[in-house]
């Protein structure tokens, strides 16, 4: 996401005040995307809203890169006096979680701690009293959130009151059942709608904004994020009425979104994910049985995705959306052209609906489709969508969901002054491209862009050092003579002059806002000496570590490093740095367990390391042998031999990465021969009891969780328009940035 352009009125610097003598803030967060109307008609409703006395409301329209803008469309000030509008103006459409999540920054940088925090969908209208019972709500002791009453604008009927998921089924629903009249008092919830959600600056300071999931679960992630991280419930009140329309409205890509991001919301809750996948494979099973194919393909690839850990944002390039061929097609419309065998059938995948002949137009809310396959070809294209899902359905169950569930986004912070104290060490071997690209993006933004940048070339071949010279001149670059493997590292951290060295690869590079949390903390917390940023793939955002979903909120005992590592440099000293003996791989987990030895090393999977490597996710012939070798000598350095025998896990591991590839086989097997028969390098720092931590995340089991840092909570802050997380900007699309 780009920087934030805040348009409006700017908020006032907050001076220490007595609540008596100044009104009390009051935050409306709307994300908007080219739906004008909508925000006129959420002004005018917010216009008429009975609010308490000595309020200063404010309502932060987001706008997810409207044509034209909403300021142009609905005026700079759409909303009269006492209300405030700040316009935030996003460069592209990043999804409903992506404008929340600007906007709760935003926010949260500028609000008082105990100011309440409205989130409010533009295509919502309150009534009069909606906001008062909110606050009423949200003042009971032990209450972190309230939510609304939601009432269906077309049929007038109350449908959803507080959320809750059906642990059977894994589908979301009311806690209220709609069939019933709405209860005459409050009820507690699992999750409530963003649609209409009240809480306060300090329960986003504590939880964190938003995953990335572009649309749907979102909120119910963030949910129940909320209530871990308050320790307080979330109620629903009937008090408060708020009109809005019911999740039906999208039925094409919301398709999408629900098979694939209920994979990483589900296990926040603690419910297994194998019932609600199997759910999605007859979706996509009926929908090719009516030959509806692009429709069904939607349930089948979000389960894909979600297996694969492509988690957020919005759906990688290529993906059939499954839009109308006739968009706007009434039923009427498609009666009049239907002739012979032919029929109007339903979008919504009845049994009635299955195997019809080729012409047949399937009719939905938005639009129709054409059948163009025959009965035969329905019938083949549903089994096979059915065994897919199941095969899919199994695999999330083995993951216990998506690889990584998808990380709440971590708060956006100033940058106080450009001395960090910070050198980044990258060791780069005729890789050019990919080290160019990550020194671009270095560059582009604080804290790295002011951080002493150290290249340490090993023998590249490949023009890798005059490229570094000429295009980044500031850079210091150490040249060696040969290939040393991860003992560049240590040449480069002995000639930094930082306090901390960030250690980075040639395709890696750090989220902003992450890098700035984790200086804060070292700079708060003396007993942590490493932090391990959290590596994803900038395609999608899958994770690299199956096990980072087992962390809860964050872990200040985690066992793992990977290609971004931030450490103290006494430290790393202290342990002798990267184990020269290992050459490549496993040097990282080593670092871990012996930076283990002489303090704490933290892991919050929110904080992102982008790694743009193929190594990622298909492992070489060499990576085989040396991981295999590396991963039995890291047992020898650091466990007692009563559990030296789960070393057998990494050599399992290797041989599933190798694969069918006989010479990938042979390397995992001379790894095991060098690893069992070859001393291990000598260590002082044994790390037994990290050894098992490891062992823990690898048999899938809990490892001890700490409560998340979210930085220092600015009372004066000194800009109106923070930054909100992402990769960093540079010539190539940012890889957080999704368009529609």
């Amino acid at each position: 996401m780009e920087r934030l352009t805040d348009h409006g009125q700017q908020p006032a610097s907050h001076p220490a005040r007595a609540e008596s003598q100044a009104p009390r803030g009051l935050w409306v967060i709307s994300p908007c995307f080219n739906r004008p109307a909508d925000a006129q008609n959420l002004c005018g409703a917010l216009e008429r809203l009975k609010l308490p006395p000595d309020v200063l409301p404010t309502l932060v329209l987001v706008d997810n890169a409207s044509t034209p803008s909403l300021a142009e469309s609905v005026g700079a000030s759409p909303i009269p006096s006492p209300w405030r509008c700040h316009h935030l103006r996003l460069p592209t459409n990043i999804g409903g979680s992506g404008g929340y999540n600007a906007g709760l920054a935003h926010a949260a940088t500028h609000a008082h701690a105990d100011d309440p925090v409205w989130l409010l969908d533009s295509d919502a209208i309150p009534e009069p009293e909606a906001l008062l019972a909110l606050l009423r709500t949200l003042a009971i002791p032990g209450v972190a959130a309230a939510g609304s009453l939601l009432k269906d604008p077309d049929t007038a009927e109350f449908y959803e009151l507080g959320g809750k998921i059906d642990p059977k089924t894994g589908e979301y629903g009311s806690v209220w059942t709609p069939s019933s009249d709405p209860p005459s008092q409050s009820v507690d919830a699992q999750y409530l709608a963003a649609c209409s959600l009240l809480t306060t600056a300090r329960a986003i300071r504590k939880t964190g904004l938003m995953p990335d999931t572009f649309l749907n679960g979102d909120d119910v992630a963030w949910g129940f994020r909320l209530a871990r991280a308050t320790g307080g419930r979330l109620v629903a009140t009937p008090e408060s009425v708020v009109v809005h329309p019911q999740w039906d409205r999208m039925r094409t890509i919301a398709r999408y979104f629900a098979a694939r991001n209920s994979m990483s919301a589900l296990p926040q809750a603690g419910i297994g994910v194998f019932r609600r996948a199997m759910r999605e494979a007859a979706r996509a099973a009926t929908l090719h049985a009516t030959g509806l194919h692009a429709l069904g393909d939607l349930h089948l690839i979000g389960l894909r995705h979600a297996a694969e850990g492509r988690v957020m944002g919005f759906p990688p390039k290529g993906t059939d959306l499954g839009n109308p061929d006739r968009p706007g097609l009434t039923r009427e419309q498609a009666d009049r052209e239907v002739s012979g065998n032919a029929r109007v059938v339903s979008a919504r995948a009845r049994r009635a609906d299955f195997f019809n002949p080729k012409g047949s137009i399937a009719v939905d809310a938005q639009g129709g489709w054409t059948i163009t396959t025959t009965r035969t070809t329905q019938l083949v294209r549903a089994v096979a969508a059915m065994l897919t899902g199941l095969k899919l359905a199994l695999k999330l169950k083995r993951q216990g969901g998506s690889f990584a569930h998808a990380p709440p986004t971590p708060m956006s912070h100033e940058v106080r002054g450009g001395d960090h104290g910070l050198s980044i060490i990258i060791v780069a071997y005729n890789r050019k491209a990919a080290l160019l690209r990550t020194l671009e993006y270095l560059h582009a933004k604080e804290p790295s862009a002011s951080a002493e940048l150290i290249v340490v070339d090993n023998a590249s071949s490949d023009g890798t050092a005059d490229a570094v010279r000429e295009q980044f001149p500031a850079v210091r670059l150490i040249e060696l003579d040969e290939n040393t493997g991860v003992a560049a590292f240590n040449r480069g951290v002995e000639a930094s002059t930082g306090k901390t060295v960030l250690i980075l690869d040639d395709d890696s590079w750090p989220d902003p806002t992450a890098l700035t949390l984790a200086l804060e903390l070292l700079a708060e917390r003396n007993d942590i000496v490493g932090v391990a940023l959290h590596p994803r793939h900038p395609d999608g955002g899958r994770s690299e570590w199956p096990f980072a979903h087992r962390v809860d909120l964050a872990c200040d005992q985690w066992p793992v490093m990977g290609c971004g590592n931030l450490v103290r440099k006494a430290a790393w000293q202290r342990v002798g740095g990267y184990c020269e003996g290992y050459f490549l791989y496993r040097n990282d987990t080593d670092l871990a367990l012996t930076l283990g030895t002489v303090g704490k090393v933290w892991f919050d999977p929110s904080w992102v390391v982008w790694h743009d490597s193929p190594a990622a996710a298909r492992k070489s012939v060499r990576w085989c042998h040396l991981a295999t070798r590396n991963w039995i000598w890291m047992a020898k350095r650091h466990s007692r031999r009563p559990t030296r025998a789960w070393a057998w896990l990494g050599i399992a591991q290797a041989f599933r990465l190798a694969g069918f590839r006989p010479n990938a086989i042979a390397a995992v097997i001379k790894g095991v021969r060098d690893g069992l028969f070859r001393a291990a390098p000598p260590t002082d720092s044994r790390s037994p009891q990290g050894w098992k931590a490891l062992m823990r995340l690898r048999l899938g089991k809990p490892i001890p969780s700490s409560p998340r840092y979210v930085g220092p909570c600015p009372t004066s802050p000194t800009s109106p328009t923070p930054q909100a997380t992402s990769a960093p900007t540079s010539s190539e699309p940012s890889p957080m940035t999704r368009s529609t």
